[in-house]
């Protein structure tokens, strides 16, 4: 009984570290979009305090940009939320297309699942899993 116990932990550590390495190339995209993103809020007249707020509130970096560019344009701030969850929609479209393979996943691991969900880690899960059956 304790060494299947032992395999599975292990074979949980085997997919964390997969997981991980096959996610590594998507942190060069996330850097370069970020120091995008920065430049592009500054130049927009954000003080460092404020773009650093807008990175911790604001997950999508496309969501950043378009907060950006509206806000320099003058338009309200009603105007910025509204865009801003219309952009992030899509996020419902591509758990949506994951969620058959996280049904056997709690609720509360499946939020979580779903707070880390990015374009780019969908790339990766979608490659992954589409070899694998639905659960």
């Amino acid at each position: 009984m304790e060494l299947k116990q032992n395999a599975a932990i292990l074979n949980k550590e085997n997919s964390f570290l997969r997981g991980v390495k096959d996610c590594l190339p998507t942190i060069l995209g996330y850097l370069s979009i970020g120091f995008a993103a920065g430049v592009v809020e500054r130049t927009a007249g954000f003080s460092l305090m404020e773009i650093a707020l807008m990175s911790l509130l604001l997950y999508a970096g496309s969501a950043q940009f378009i907060a950006a560019g509206m806000w320099v344009a003058g338009a309200p701030v009603t105007s910025i939320i509204i865009m801003i969850f219309i952009v992030n929609l899509r996020y419902l479209l591509l758990s949506a297309a994951l969620s058959p393979y996280f049904r056997h996943l709690s609720t509360w691991k499946n939020t979580i699942t779903g707070f880390l969900l990015t374009d780019e880690t969908f790339g990766v899960a979608a490659n992954e899993l589409s070899s694998k059956k639905t659960r």
